[in-house]
């Protein structure tokens, strides 16, 4: 599944990067190499492997499924 997306906060951690983005609405974390995005707004196309993706609940916390 591939996704364009804005990107909402950046946190870098080295060899990796994480982004903030929302997906429908709702926000998600994506992980990224370390230089692929560089700033706050910034538009980036994702590609999201369901196999590896987490869906938590944000009532309680816990991953669904």
């Amino acid at each position: 599944v591939t996704y364009s997306a804005i990107v909402n906060l950046i946190q870098p951690t080295g060899t990796r990067t994480y982004v903030t983005v929302k997906i429908g609405g709702v926000e998600a974390i994506a992980e990224l190499q370390a230089h692929d995005v560089h700033t706050q707004g910034e538009k980036v196309d994702l590609s999201i492997d369901l196999n590896r993706a987490l869906m938590i609940d944000p009532a309680n916390g816990k991953i669904v499924g």
